[in-house]
């Protein structure tokens, strides 16, 4: 038993190694033959061959790992028949498709589409949505508008520029701040471009 690390004796493993039992390096020809080359080749192939089986399987909206065993224990060709024999399960892929980001399901018809799609092929409506197009239009604010110490009522901001203009208010008026609920003059209304 050369080359071996721990010899078995009576009492249990020797470890103790004899002058002529020196450890040599293995030669790789003396322990693979070209018939085990051969067999590993196959068993790589087999084993691809099943992976492929059931990676299609999953595609179709079949388990993954049922037509893999199947494919392993039998064939894949026998995996493979069995799968064009049983069809396409819809939801099985559909489910797939939108785990891996392949497609998207419409919000309006409840179709699977493309993921790239911007307009659904059966309905129309469009995934664009109002932010990528353009800025979305801020919610209208009202102010408290107050001219000589009376208050004239809730004014949009747009109001209160064109009543300055005609003469109806002017910068020295006062509109109510909701955010520091404070009286300030209009002019600082006019100029801040936030609101």
């Amino acid at each position: 038993m050369r080359g071996f690390w721990c010899k078995p004796s009576a009492t249990g493993l020797n470890t103790s190694f004899p002058a002529d039992s020196a450890l040599q390096p293995v030669n790789v020809k003396q322990m693979f033959t070209p018939a085990d080359f051969l067999c590993l080749l196959f068993l790589a192939a087999w084993f691809w061959l099943c992976s492929l089986t059931a990676q299609f399987a999953e595609r179709r909206g079949h388990p993954r790992y049922a037509y893999f065993l199947l494919s392993f224990f039998f064939s894949p060709l026998v995996g493979a028949l069995v799968l064009l024999l049983a069809g396409k399960n819809e939801k099985g892929a559909e489910a797939h498709e939108l785990k891996t980001g392949q497609a998207k399901k419409c919000p309006a018809c409840a179709e699977m589409v493309k993921r790239e799609a911007q307009i659904c092929r059966f309905c129309g409506h469009s995934f664009v949505t109002a932010m990528t197009t353009s800025a979305a239009p801020r919610p209208a604010r009202f102010y408290q508008v107050a001219k000589d110490g009376q208050v004239l009522g809730s004014w949009m901001k747009r109001d209160i520029v064109e009543s300055i203009r005609a003469g109806r208010l002017s910068v020295q008026d006062y509109f109510l701040d909701d955010d520091t609920n404070e009286w300030q003059p209009v002019e600082t209304l006019i100029h801040d471009t936030s609101r």
